[in-house]
C-alpha cells in the first residue's frame, strides 16, 4: 500500500472529475489518500471517503504532520499533482515519488512545466496530442491514460425515452471561450427544438437567446435527470490547441445514457466513432443533429462503451504502469 498526496489546486467539493475520481480509486484500493483544498482554514482533517481525507491547512499539515508521517510509515509516499504552476512548493523532499497527470494543454502552463518534469518520476497524459508532445521534449516514463465514466451516475440504467416533437439538443460542460455559441444558435432554429446548456460561466458570459436555455450549474450526481430529457447530446466545440488535446469526459458520459452524440471534429472525439458522430463543419453539425433526431442509432452499442472505460478500468491501467515499489 502507498500513500497519495494531491497538492492544493480547488477545493474538493469543485474538484474535476479526473483527480476525483482516481484518487478515489487508490482509496477503494486501500491505498491512504490526503487531498488538499486550496481553501485554507483551520477544519480538522476529514475523511470524506473510506481513507480519503481532505486536509484544509495545506501549510500547518505539510510542515508539521507529513514528516510525522514520513519517519513513521513504512509504505512509500508520492505526489499526484495535475497543475505545473504547483511545482516550486512541492514537499518532494518528504516522498519517494511524483507523478504529473496532465490534464489539458493550456499554453500558460507551459513555461512552469519544465520544473514540474524535473521533479516528475512519470506522466500520465489524458489525450494523445499531449502524449506526443511531451515525447518530444522528455525522457520521463510517458503514459497515455484517457477519461473516463463513473457509473455511480447512473446515466447507463435511464430508462429508454420515446421521439419528442418538442427535442432537446443538450450540453453540458463549462461555458467557455471553446464553446461555439453559432453551432448552438444554428442548431436552435431547428423546428420546435430548445437547446440546453448546463454548466458555469467559465470565461464567457452566457448570451440571452430565445430558445437557448442556460441552467448555470448542476450538481453532478443530479446531471441524469436533465440528460435523460436530451434527445442529442452535444459537443460544439471550436477548434483550437486546447481542444484538440481534450480528451471530453461529458463523452463518455452522453454515451453513457445511450443518446446519440454529435461532435466538432476533435482529434478525441474522432477516435470514439461510430459511438460519437463527427461533424466536419457547421453545416455538417446541424445535419447531424436533423438526422439523429429522425435516427437515434444504437443506444446499447454507445452504453457498452461507456461500460468498457470507466474510471475503474483507468484505474488499472494506472497501476498497470506505476513501478511496483510506487505502491508496495
Amino acid at each position: 500500500m502507498a500513500i497519495l498526496i494531491y497538492p492544493p489546486t480547488i477545493d474538493w467539493t469543485w474538484m474535476k472529475q479526473r483527480p476525483q475520481q482516481i484518487l478515489s480509486q487508490f482509496a477503494a484500493d486501500g491505498h491512504t489518500v490526503y487531498y488538499a483544498n486550496r481553501t485554507q482554514t483551520t477544519e480538522p482533517l476529514t475523511e470524506v471517503r473510506p481513507r480519503l481525507y481532505v486536509v484544509s491547512n495545506w501549510d500547518v499539515w505539510v510542515n508539521e504532520e507529513l514528516p510525522i508521517i514520513q519517519k513513521a510509515s513504512q509504505e512509500p509516499i508520492g505526489i499526484w499533482c495535475s497543475n505545473p504552476l504547483l511545482a516550486k512548493d512541492l514537499p518532494d523532499h518528504l516522498v519517494d515519488w511524483v507523478v504529473y497527470d496532465c490534464l489539458d494543454d493550456f499554453a500558460q502552463w507551459h513555461p512552469y512545466e519544465p520544473e514540474m518534469l524535473q521533479k516528475a518520476d512519470v506522466i500520465f497524459c489524458t489525450s494523445e496530442r499531449i502524449y506526443k508532445r511531451f515525447k518530444r521534449i522528455s525522457d520521463l516514463p510517458i503514459y497515455l491514460v484517457r477519461n473516463g465514466y463513473d457509473p455511480s451516475m447512473e446515466l447507463h440504467l435511464l430508462p429508454a425515452t420515446a421521439p419528442s416533437s418538442k427535442p432537446i439538443l443538450g450540453y453540458m460542460g463549462a461555458w467557455a471561450p471553446w464553446v461555439h455559441l453559432s453551432i448552438l444558435q444554428r442548431c436552435a432554429q431547428l423546428p420546435n427544438a430548445t437547446v440546453q446548456v448546463i454548466g458555469p460561466e467559465f470565461g464567457s458570459k452566457f448570451v440571452s437567446h430565445p430558445t437557448i436555455q442556460f441552467l448555470d450549474n448542476i450538481p453532478h450526481h443530479q446531471l441524469n435527470q436533465h440528460i435523460q430529457h436530451f434527445s442529442v447530446c452535444l459537443i460544439p466545440f471550436r477548434i483550437n490547441a486546447i481542444t484538440l488535446a481534450t480528451n471530453p469526459i461529458k463523452a463518455y458520459e452522453y454515451l453513457a445514457s445511450g443518446k446519440p452524440v454529435i461532435s466538432t471534429a476533435l482529434p478525441e472525439c474522432r477516435g470514439m466513432s461510430p459511438y460519437i458522430d463527427i461533424a466536419e463543419n457547421m453545416r455538417n453539425f446541424v445535419e447531424l443533429v436533423e438526422w439523429r433526431l429522425k435516427e437515434p442509432g444504437d443506444a446499447e452499442s454507445r452504453i457498452q462503451y461507456a461500460l468498457s472505460n470507466t474510471w475503474e478500468h483507468r484505474y488499472f491501467e494506472i497501476k498497470q504502469h506505476l513501478p511496483n515499489h510506487f505502491l508496495s
